[in-house]
Order: structure tokens, then sequence, then C-alpha cells
């Protein structure tokens, strides 16, 4: 009888290995990793609303970008860089450039004087613990972030 129950008890093993390897993500004790994949973002906030077309002109992870925000396109200026977003509360960067902890931010007025509400303002951004993803396990590629940032404008003439 008892080994009856060892011999039946070596197949329910594996199985419940192999079910738990499919359902439970993550590392599997060095046995590899799942797939899974995820997209950092970096979200800055502006003291206050900016009420009129800008410009942002900012510097992240060796790349540049200026992008015409709160404003219908211009048909003459390329459109705004695909990894970033902006409205009249703040801007949003999405995918490896969000991994990064600043970003360098001139922000003017799309007004005649060009009127500068930030200038090369490094702007901090910060990721709490529960910002931190890694959806494959610890031990396992790729690493995430959500990031956030708070950016003082000067007032608007």
């Amino acid at each position: 009888m008892r080994t009856r129950l060892a011999l039946l008890r070596g197949p329910a093993i594996i199985a419940g290995a192999a079910l738990a390897s499919i359902l439970l993500p993550g590392c599997l004790g060095g046995e590899g990793c799942t797939e899974i994949g995820c997209s950092s973002e970096a979200t800055v906030v502006y003291s206050r609303a900016v009420g009129q077309g800008y410009w942002l002109d900012l510097e992240i992870g060796g790349e540049s970008a200026l992008a015409l925000c709160n404003a219908p396109p211009m048909p003459d200026m390329p459109e705004n860089p695909e990894w970033l977003s902006c409205n009249a509360s703040g801007f949003e960067i999405v995918g490896e450039l969000a991994g990064n902890n600043s970003v360098l931010v001139l922000l003017y007025l799309d007004d005649d004087d060009q009127t500068v509400l930030a200038s090369n303002a490094d702007v901090s951004l910060a990721t709490s613990p529960e910002g931190v993803q890694q959806p494959n396990g610890p031990d396992c590629e790729p690493t995430c972030y959500v990031r956030r940032g708070d950016l003082e404008l000067a007032p608007a003439n």
C-alpha cells in the first residue's frame, strides 16, 4: 500500500509543478522567466494649468524633443514624438525614456513674447515602491517604472 501511494505521489507532484508554471507568472526557481511585457511612464504635473498653447522643449536620457502643446498642430511643424503627450496640466513620457530619474524642461507660451514659464528646470522623477513593476518576477526582465514629477511654473504676464 505504501509503495502504491509513493508511486502515485510522484506524478501528482510533477503535474502540480507543471500547472503552477502555467498559472503563476514570474521566475520559476531558475527554470526560466515568463515573457510578460510592461512600459514605463513618467508624468510631470504643472503647479497650475497653462490656459493657452505653449512650447515644451525637453531633454531626457540623451534625447531631446520640441512639442507644441494645448494647441492645434501647425502645418509646417513635425508632429510631437509618439513617446510624449502634453496638455494644460502637464505632460507624460512613455516607454524606455520614462525610466530616467529626471527631465530638463524649457516651457514657454506660444505668444508674441514667447513668455517663459519654466527655464531649464531639472524635474526630478520620483518612483514609489509601488511604481516599480516586474511582471515576470524580481529576477527577470523587464523592470518598468511609474514616475511622477512636479514643475513649478512662473506666473504668466
